[in-house]
């Protein structure tokens, strides 16, 4: 055996045992973290959630492949499991990734609203869908309350849309969530309009407040009304869109009423994939750095513990044992 190749190997055997330990330590530390990543993947919406049991969702997965490369760096390079895929609504620039997400992952379980669109991109998906091996297929409404992680009482609560709502307009239906997870919330938006995000504040106030709110239909007017904002009151809201797309996303009406209220927001077109970690109390939100590493924001909190330091060192490894398969395939 070639002696360059016979060392290549060597090391790389010294990577994976060595992240496979740091790994091991990560699932003994006493702080669990739930892990919310929106996912860059140009002019679209993907977003990753983890728990501390390891069940692992994916909200929408953007319209090709950017998801792959995307989600590769927040899941284990050995995982190919997805518990649950969630489409919000059937636009291509939300659900197109997935047909490259079946392909890739073994995925257990897939919901949307039930609101089906014709036309080729919703004909592939479904064919794809019979053709797996799921465990459910699941019609999700308003009312109803998916389990994380039972454990550490982590939940999605479904808020929109209502038991037999339909529209013609994809993005009326549009799902959009409360993920909760101790003192932390999230509120999810998918491409739902003023008119809905109105409807929420009245009819849930008690969970409207949060502490990060994903930016309905990639920073579109037609979303973040003045209502909602003042409502959520969020500590900052994350765009998702694609860098100089054709639309104007995000649009300087929002942004400009953002500032108004001295909401930060941080776009995955500048930043690439924007990384929240809660312990069910604080939060810390990261960013993509051009090196593979991560920076926190001069205004984010920080964990200041072993479990913290466990995670940055698993993510360096995982990322610079990634990068070596890939050069030396």
């Amino acid at each position: 055996m070639n002696k360059k190749i016979l060392i290549l190997i060597l090391i790389l055997i010294s990577l994976l045992g060595i992240a496979f330990y740091l790994d091991l330590q990560i699932q003994k530390t006493k702080t669990p973290f739930l892990k919310v990543v929106f996912l860059d993947v140009g002019q679209g919406d993907a977003i990753f959630i983890e728990a501390p049991n390891g069940y692992q969702i994916l909200i929408d997965a953007g319209k090709g492949e950017q998801v792959l490369k995307s989600i590769s760096k927040e899941m284990k390079f050995y995982d190919r499991k997805i518990d649950l895929l969630i489409a919000t609504h059937d636009d291509a620039d939300h659900i197109g990734g997935f047909l490259n997400i079946f392909d890739r992952y073994d995925v257990k379980n897939y919901a949307d609203s039930g609101s089906v669109d014709e036309n080729d991109l919703i004909k592939s998906l479904e064919q794809k869908i019979d053709s797996e091996k799921l465990e459910s297929k699941i019609i999700i409404k308003a009312g109803q309350r998916i389990i994380l992680d039972e454990k550490n009482n982590i939940y999605l609560d479904i808020l929109w849309p209502p038991d037999g709502f339909s529209d013609k307009d994809r993005n009326n239906a549009s799902i959009v969530a409360e993920l909760a997870y101790g003192e932390s919330e999230f509120i999810l938006t998918g491409d739902a309009p003023i008119f809905v995000e109105n409807f929420i504040v009245k009819k849930f106030p008690e969970k409207i407040k949060t502490d990060y709110l994903k930016a309905g239909h990639h920073g579109s007017k037609t979303s973040s009304g003045e209502l909602f904002l003042s409502a959520t009151k969020p500590k900052g809201v994350i765009i998702s869109a694609g860098k100089d797309n054709s639309y104007g996303h995000p649009n300087k009406e929002v942004t400009d009423l953002m500032q108004k209220n001295s909401i930060p927001y941080f776009e995955t077109s500048k930043l690439g994939n924007i990384k929240i970690l809660s312990d069910g109390k604080k939060e810390e939100i990261l960013f993509e750095v051009k090196n593979g590493q991560e920076k926190t924001p001069t205004n984010g909190q920080s964990f200041s513990n072993d479990s913290r330091d466990l995670f940055n060192y698993f993510s360096f490894f995982k990322s610079f044992v990634d990068t070596v398969l890939v050069h030396s395939l």
